[in-house]
């Protein structure tokens, strides 16, 4: 249910439903057990679209430091915290980092023919788009198309969102300079 919320944008609801989760499973775990960052990195998004960006960077450093400590810095599910990371970074105006970070989780994934991938791709494009540079962020944003292209139904949110991004940059509209999730 609080993904379902997180995607219809319901982030109180859903932030309310994840802490609960995080609280159970913290009495049934260790404190370092991937099930902890696994319940958690829905709620460092919450927190993330609530506004409330530090209780956001500190769960996607905790998570972080859990997946690396139990299975090493490659393990894939680190993909999504440097996304939320880079992501965090960006609407913190800290373009410089977020670039490092969005960057380090598209070459993490570039080979990997996965849907997952779009999300780092759309974000990569508003923070080419925020810093002056139309063709990186069209580059991005196109790439991003092309992996949900077949993932999604044709209209969906995701595809039109993109779309639209896509036509704002190509048309040089400044309106499009607002952060979209």
């Amino acid at each position: 249910m609080s993904y379902l919320y997180l995607e219809q944008g319901k982030y109180k609801e859903a932030q309310a439903m994840l802490e609960q989760v995080v609280s159970i499973n913290k009495r049934h775990f260790q404190p370092n057990h991937p099930r902890i960052g696994h319940v958690s990195l829905p709620l460092a998004y919450a927190y993330m679209y609530l506004g409330e960006f530090k209780k956001s960077s500190d769960l996607f450093k905790e998570i972080d430091k859990i997946y690396t400590h139990t299975f090493g810095q490659l393990y894939p599910r680190r993909f999504h915290v440097l996304v939320g990371q880079g992501r965090l970074c960006y609407l913190s105006g800290d373009y410089a980092q977020a670039e490092l970070l969005l960057q380090k989780a598209y070459t993490s994934q570039k080979e990997k023919q996965s849907c997952d991938c779009y999300r780092c791709l759309e974000y990569l494009g508003d923070l080419y788009r925020a810093k002056g540079m139309p063709q990186e962020a069209i580059r991005f944003y196109q790439e991003a198309l092309n992996r949900i292209y077949g993932c999604f139904p044709k209209n969906s949110a995701h595809i039109r969102r993109i779309c639209k991004l896509l036509y704002f940059v190509k048309n040089a509209k400044k309106e499009a300079l607002v952060p979209c999730y």
